[in-house]
């Protein structure tokens, strides 16, 4: 009976994590033995903060005054490959004020980037650059969304913060 109430946990807990959208993964070395295994999310960026750069000949709205680079990092956890299919930025001030939110879908990454797939167990870094500051200031918050979809078909999403000063 203990066996069969051990092989039980194990299936709904598996069956569990298989309808879970996130990139947690669950381990089993014995039946009712159950190691989560740490949660990695398929997206981060390379830093947690970063200075606004100013640029000398701001043009209101075609050239803005503030530009923040980063790396989008994604990382193709286990024996399944990833495609970064839209990421979408916003920056909002410390006075509150937002600027446009700045979406690029699929199409643009791949001309920008050549492709947007990253192989399984690997990584790649896609050099961003926001622009942003004629409706807002240069202090803030710059918040990244990057979607994904997994070469099973799963989809994947990760936010991440820039703090901006």
């Amino acid at each position: 009976m203990l066996k069969h109430t051990a092989f039980a946990l194990l299936a709904a807990s598996l069956l569990a994590a298989g309808c879970d959208d996130s990139d947690r993964q669950i381990s089993a070395t014995a039946p009712g033995d159950l190691v989560p295994l740490p949660t990695t999310s398929f997206a981060s960026i390379d830093r947690s903060s970063a200075s606004a750069q100013l640029i000398r000949v701001a043009d209101c709205p075609h050239v803005h005054p503030f530009r923040v680079p980063f790396n989008l990092i994604i990382h193709a956890i286990g024996d399944v490959s990833v495609t970064l299919t839209e990421v979408r930025m916003v920056f909002t001030d410390r006075a509150g004020l937002t600027a446009p939110t700045v979406t690029l879908p699929a199409p643009v990454l791949t001309r920008q980037f050549g492709t947007a797939l990253v192989m399984a167990r690997s990584e790649r870094a896609f050099p961003l650059d926001f622009s942003f500051g004629c409706s807002t200031g240069g202090i803030g918050t710059l918040v990244i969304e990057a979607r994904g979809r997994h070469g099973d078909g799963r989809e994947a999403r990760a936010e991440m913060r820039l703090d901006v000063r």
